[in-house]
């Protein structure tokens, strides 16, 4: 029994096949290898010259030949070089390039991953990945994290780019360099991360507070500033506020199953879209809805047209509302706070009320109340009645 080998050997001796029709036959195999690679649109101009794009982060950008095989040349030596010795700024655009291709993110996250690369890596992107060692790769964590006053918060997400990154790398044997090991014996002191305290009292809402502005929107109503109340009764996000339909209304529920989401095309345009799925999986839920939130919705009828943030059948967008109320909190003389905090203002609430766990857990779409009791939850009291309060258990 012969091997593919000296099949292909005796055939060659036999004159079977002739040698140089063979490398051409395997030259273009590989050069077809290496051009479904490339992703981006291949066209044909006026002038009859053809075009494409590099991948995403290429300073080049586009690229321009007289001819089509000229160019299908050049894009075959692209990605040979890459392939062979590629950068870690290369490894990083197949990793991310394949995670979307295999839907394992969404173009958000893309391009929210690309936008923290670009921010963290600099001069260290254009390393060849197969001379980055553990001391080196240490050396560069360590530099960021001082260099650019990295918090602990932005340090995760450098650290899931290097994870991801290296861990893609390893798996097409471009490194030796172990990325779960190397993280795993990495002791970084918290005393190098930038401290970055919140002032709690701009975290939420107050009680008066929210009395003072959820007044003022019923005094002033218009479908943003129904749109806002309604946040205050339900705790849903922005994005999904206005991803809201009258056919999400299901009794005493409200089925949050949309989300505006933000990312860019292939011309680099942003591009806002409302999709069928939650941030989280737990985020699809139902959330229980009061009278005065009921009553909240069918207030909004008279102002919207469509779905629940339609206004003259034009959606309004998410950055319209967190503008909004800045306006809305400077008239009412309090500092301005984003709509994300309307949220922390419910969830405290919710807790403060001794709501049940998994009741909260469940109206705010979070899988675990750590992150709730973690992210969310902030005093809402007044500093009178927290001195009230105080004085009242110290009483020795």
């Amino acid at each position: 029994m012969y091997t593919a080998s000296e099949y292909l050997q005796a055939a060659l001796d036999g004159g079977m096949i002739d040698l140089d029709t063979l490398q051409v036959a395997v030259e273009m195999a590989e050069k077809q290898k290496y051009l479904k690679k490339h992703k981006k649109k291949v066209w044909q101009g006026s002038d009859g010259r053809w075009f494409t794009y590099l991948p995403e982060g290429e300073k080049r950008g586009l690229i321009r030949r007289k001819d089509k095989k000229e160019l299908e040349d050049f894009i075959a030596e692209y990605y040979k070089a890459k392939s062979d010795d590629p950068t870690v700024k290369a490894v990083f655009y197949q990793w991310l390039d394949e995670k979307l291709e295999m839907q394992e993110i969404k173009k958000a996250t893309f391009d929210k991953y690309e936008n923290d690369f670009l921010r963290f890596f600099g001069d260290f992107g254009s390393e060849k990945i197969k001379s980055v060692t553990e001391e080196s790769l240490e050396l560069f964590i360590r530099k960021q994290i001082g260099t650019l006053e990295l918090t602990n918060k932005a340090y995760a997400g450098l650290r899931t780019l290097i994870m991801g990154i290296f861990k893609y790398a390893k798996r097409k044997k471009y490194t030796e360099i172990s990325i779960s090991s190397f993280f795993n014996d990495l002791q970084l002191s918290r005393k190098i991360f930038k401290q970055n305290p919140k002032d709690s009292r701009n975290e939420v809402f107050s009680e008066s507070e929210t009395l003072l502005i959820t007044n003022h929107l019923k005094e002033h109503p218009s479908l943003i500033h129904y749109g806002m109340l309604l946040c205050f009764q339900t705790g849903v996000r922005v994005g999904e506020l206005v991803a809201l339909h009258y056919s999400d209304v299901k009794g005493d529920t409200l089925h949050v199953q949309r989300q505006e989401i933000k990312y860019k095309d292939e011309d680099g345009k942003t591009v806002l879209e409302i999709v069928d799925y939650t941030k989280t999986e737990s985020g699809n839920r139902y959330i229980v809805l009061t009278e005065h939130a009921k009553e909240t919705i069918e207030a909004m009828k008279q102002y919207s047209h469509g779905d629940i943030m339609m206004e003259r059948e034009v959606r309004i967008r998410c950055s319209t509302i967190n503008r909004e109320l800045y306006k809305v909190c400077k008239r009412c003389g309090l500092q301005p706070r984003s709509m994300h905090k309307i949220r922390k203002t419910y969830a405290t609430t919710l807790i403060d009320a001794s709501v049940d766990d998994s009741i909260v857990m469940e109206m705010m779409g979070h899988s675990d109340i750590t992150t709730t009791r973690k992210f969310y939850y902030y005093s809402r009291s007044g500093e009178e009645r927290k001195r009230e309060q105080v004085n009242s258990a110290i009483n020795y």
